[in-house]
């Protein structure tokens, strides 16, 4: 976000396989980034929706938008949670999980672009990947592994939202003695 509330939303829908069925960007305004990652959700959702492209499961790199949209807590984006909400119904109750920012490089490379274009209304929708990130798209399909570590809190946290690629670490005092 910018100091005038703008931002880049984007996202990917992709098949079993990781192959590109669709993809979106555009710029929005926003008042923070929960509320950005809501507009990009509800774009995947509508976009999904208008094309028919169910069953799905959702990934996303926003735990608060997990909690939202089990517990609306922010009043001030009730709207978009409801909107979101009513098009998961719709969609047949998808799973959202959590995922890191590096499991989804492309979303966000589309979010950057999207913060770089003109402020419209219309969100652009891209019917094969651009160039620039095929080799993500790659990387993501070869299951090309990234580290980071996280607290033994986060991790129960992230596991609880169904984060699929923990893996916790052992350390001298996990291992048990012969």
């Amino acid at each position: 976000m910018d100091k005038h509330n703008t931002g880049g939303i984007g996202g990917i829908i992709r098949n079993s396989c990781g192959d590109w069925i669709i993809g979106f960007f555009n710029r929005i305004k926003a008042h923070n980034s929960t509320h950005a990652e809501l507009q990009a959700l509800q774009s995947g959702l509508n976009l999904a929706y208008e094309k028919r492209l169910a069953p799905l499961e959702i990934d996303t790199d926003s735990t608060d938008i997990i909690k939202l949209l089990q517990h609306n807590i922010s009043p001030a984006i009730t709207n978009f949670i409801l909107e979101c909400r009513y098009l998961l119904n719709k969609l047949g109750n998808p799973v959202i999980r959590h995922s890191f920012r590096e499991g989804n490089k492309v979303a966000h490379f589309l979010c950057k672009w999207g913060s770089k274009h003109h402020l419209s209304s219309t969100t652009i929708i891209l019917h094969s990947p651009p160039d620039a990130v095929k080799k993500a798209i790659q990387d993501d399909k070869n299951e090309v592994l990234t580290t980071r570590l996280i607290s033994s809190s986060i991790c129960n946290i992230l596991a609880v939202l169904e984060n699929l690629s923990i893996i916790p670490a052992t350390t001298n005092s996990d291992v048990m003695p012969p």
